[in-house]
């Protein structure tokens, strides 16, 4: 795991503090968020509260300011992983981890093995849907596009367009 955090190791990506892979699969450890993720932010929910309970919690919408610093961050760690031919691919709300710092929110993707590990994409039926999705590149600015709907309106899309 140190090998990965010393290759992608970013500001704006949860790091890994433990893999390991075995016949049985694999098991990934990264530091606890408090603030848990953004969907956690957006609903008001603790990130230990039962995930059932609260998948389809109201949300609400971020102000033009934490959007412009949330997607930033986003982006920043997206064009990083991009730069070096590492694919993602698993972008959304639940996917990014709030850090509450005194000098605001950080925002960090988490789960970039997903992809590597053959875990498929949350969003997977809307890139198939939309039918011009074709790389995990086009899929990250789709879901990109996705999740700056969801920071602006408190409501994540259920159509693929």
């Amino acid at each position: 795991s140190s090998g990965i955090n010393a290759e992608y190791g970013h500001p704006y990506i949860s790091p890994v503090t433990m893999a390991v892979i075995n016949q049985s699969g694999a098991h990934v450890s990264r530091p606890f968020h408090p603030a848990g993720s953004l969907r956690d932010v957006m609903s008001g929910n603790k990130p230990r509260a039962q995930y059932l309970k609260m998948a389809h919690d109201s949300r609400s919408p971020l102000t033009e300011g934490e959007i412009a610093v949330a997607g930033r961050h986003i982006l920043e760690a997206l064009v990083f992983l991009q730069d070096r031919s590492f694919p993602y691919g698993h972008l959304h709300s639940g996917n990014v981890m709030v850090d509450v710092t005194s000098q605001g929110n950080i925002y960090k993707l988490s789960d970039v093995e997903n992809l590597i590990l053959g875990v498929h994409s949350r969003n997977r039926n809307y890139h198939v849907q939309h039918g011009n999705i074709k790389t995990t590149v086009e899929a990250d600015v789709y879901d990109f596009g996705r999740l700056l709907y969801e920071m602006a309106t408190g409501v994540e899309p259920t159509t693929p367009t």
